[in-house]
């Protein structure tokens, strides 16, 4: 899948590592959009999306990690499907509160069932890590600058690698944003 903006620049383009088991990919965040995913019949029809409030954003992610557990997904040559993010998708829209209770949600409902948990296992703290770091991206983008810093540390603590991302680039470009922002305020404010 590629992500692109109304005026077509690439927003977001996941990367599939070489190396990296399917396991690992889907722990790591949802990089198949659902545009871009070919499933025999059967499948879909044994392992529906849940259609659960609490999973809005987040039920393709859902499916996939249950049939990966049992029907370990290939990957196509190709460039995959385009999706233009624009401001009412669902993931655009949500608010960093409705994305970690979205997340919550998830991780207790595949966690609970132990084939899920065996399959996720060797990749837990990727797999909190990387809700946590995206929460933190969230916040930072909704001017939560000290809930976005917490997730971050959250994020780091389970997983150590995350640091080293582009996500958190983009995060420390967010809280840099932020912070001229607030010093361009305060500077106003303090000359009337």
């Amino acid at each position: 899948i590629t992500c692109v903006d109304e005026f077509g620049a690439t927003v977001y383009q996941p990367g599939f590592r070489t190396g990296h088991a399917m396991r690992r990919t889907l722990a790591e965040g949802n990089p198949l959009g659902c545009s871009g995913v070919f499933i025999e019949r059967s499948l879909i029809l044994e392992h529906r999306f849940d259609e659960s409030p609490e999973l809005v954003g987040s039920e393709d992610w859902h499916c996939w990690i249950r049939i990966a557990v049992e029907h370990e997904p290939a990957l196509c040559p190709g460039g995959g499907a385009l999706v233009v993010e624009h401001s009412s998708r669902t993931l655009s829209s949500d608010s960093w509160q409705d994305a970690e209770k979205r997340f919550a949600f998830l991780s207790a409902d595949l966690l609970a069932n132990p084939t899920t948990f065996g399959y996720l296992g060797p990749h837990l703290g990727l797999f909190h890590g990387t809700q946590a770091h995206y929460v933190a991206v969230k916040a930072a983008g909704q001017a939560a600058f000290y809930t976005s810093a917490v997730r971050f540390g959250r994020a780091i603590w389970h997983y150590p690698g995350l640091l080293f991302t582009r996500r958190t680039l983009h995060l420390f470009r967010l809280w840099l944003g932020c912070t001229l922002r607030a010093v361009g305020i305060a500077r106003n404010v303090a000359t009337t």
